[in-house]
């Protein structure tokens, strides 16, 4: 079983589970996390000749994201890129929405 609470789950069910609260991971966590979604974006793609780096100017950004959601953002960045015959990205071809909505789980 998963869930995002335990109150919600009635004590008898909930007796017979065994807990495990996962906390939320740090910035530096959240930052090393897109690194990699980053660089398995670029290896999924099979893009040899593209650098895996994810700008140091987007870590922040990256990190204020569901892991889900950067890795679509990331591969459009990919594709961006490309299309205007670089093999690297640039902050220019990340394009992030501003719209503040409810921050989803990213699994």
């Amino acid at each position: 079983c998963t869930a995002n609470i335990t109150k919600t789950i009635p004590s008898p069910i909930l007796s017979r589970l065994h807990v495990i609260e996962i906390t939320e991971p740090t910035r530096a966590e959240k930052i090393a996390l897109a690194i990699r979604i980053f660089e398995r974006a670029v290896s999924s793609m099979e893009l040899y000749d593209f650098e895996d780096e994810l700008p140091e100017s987007m870590h922040d950004r990256a990190a204020d994201l569901a892991p889900r959601e950067f890795k679509r953002i990331a591969q459009m960045a990919i594709g961006n890129a490309l299309a205007r015959n670089r093999f690297a990205v640039k902050d220019v071809d990340f394009i992030i929405s501003n719209v503040n909505s409810a921050r989803k789980m990213g699994f």
